[in-house]
C-alpha cells in the first residue's frame, strides 16, 4: 500500500537542522532537532494538513519498508525568520506582582505568559530584570524558522485511516495532544535552561497584535 491522500501513516526519523552562517565562508552548524524513538514512532494522516508541504512532498508514493533522507530549505519548511515578527514588552513590575506572577521565576531566560486584546495567550521570554519593570520578548517566528532542514528516516506502515485515527487528528488539530516537527510545530516549553518551572502559573498582560503561531498544533 502506497502513502496516498488519507492513509494512516507511521515513519521513524532524524532531524537535523542548520541557519546558513553571516559569513559565507564559515563553517556550517548543524543542530540535532529531533528524533523519534523505536517505542514511539511518528503517526500521522497524509495529506490533510497535519505535516508542512515539503515533508509531504518527499515520502508521497513511498510504502511501508522505503526509506527517505531529504533537505527542505527554509521556504519548505517554516520560512524565513523575519526580525519584524520580534517584539519587546515592557511589563510593570507592579503588575507582575498583582497579578500573581511567582517573583521566584521572575529571571532572564524565564517565560512569561501574556494576554493579547483578543484573550490569547502567548509565550514570552523575560531577556531582562529591572527594578521597576520586566522586558520580555515575544517571538512570531516558528521555532525553526530560517532554519534548512535534514529528514532521514523510514516508513514503517501505511494502511487506511480508521475512525479512531480521525478523532486523535482531529485532536491534534485543536492542540489537546503533541506532534512532531514533521506534523508541523517545534519547539519546548520551559526555560532554556536557566531556571526551573517557569512556564507554569504566570501572569496575564495585554499586548496588541495577532498571535500567528507556529505550526498546525502546539508542542508541550
Amino acid at each position: 500500500m502506497k502513502i496516498e491522500f488519507g492513509k494512516h501513516v507511521t515513519v521513524s526519523y532524524k532531524l537535523t537542522g542548520w541557519e546558513a552562517p553571516e559569513n559565507p565562508e564559515a563553517e556550517v552548524e548543524i543542530e540535532e532537532i529531533e528524533e523519534t524513538k523505536p517505542e514511539k514512532p511518528f503517526q500521522f494522516i497524509f495529506g490533510v494538513g497535519q505535516l508542512i508541504a515539503g515533508f509531504e512532498k518527499n515520502i508521497e508514493g513511498m510504502e511501508a519498508g522505503g526509506s527517505f533522507d531529504f533537505t527542505l530549505s527554509p521556504a519548505e519548511a517554516y520560512g524565513e525568520y523575519k526580525d519584524e515578527d520580534v517584539h519587546h514588552v515592557s511589563i510593570p513590575m507592579k503588575e507582575l506582582k498583582q497579578g500573581g506572577f511567582p517573583m521566584n521565576l521572575c529571571k532572564v531566560g524565564c517565560e512569561l505568559p501574556l494576554q493579547n486584546q483578543n484573550g490569547e495567550i502567548m509565550q514570552s521570554e523575560i531577556i531582562e530584570v529591572k527594578a521597576d519593570e520586566v522586558i520580555c520578548k515575544i517571538d512570531f517566528n516558528a521555532p525553526l524558522a530560517g532554519m534548512t532542514l535534514r529528514f532521514v528516516g523510514k516508513v514503517i506502515e501505511v494502511r487506511d485511516a480508521t475512525e479512531e485515527d480521525k478523532k486523535e487528528y482531529m485532536k491534534q488539530m485543536t492542540g489537546e495532544v503533541s506532534c512532531h516537527c514533521g506534523g508541523g510545530c517545534h519547539g519546548e516549553g520551559g526555560c532554556n535552561g536557566n531556571c526551573e518551572d517557569c512556564h507554569k502559573e504566570g501572569h496575564s498582560h495585554e499586548e496588541g497584535g495577532e498571535h500567528h503561531g507556529c505550526g498546525k498544533c502546539h508542542h508541550h
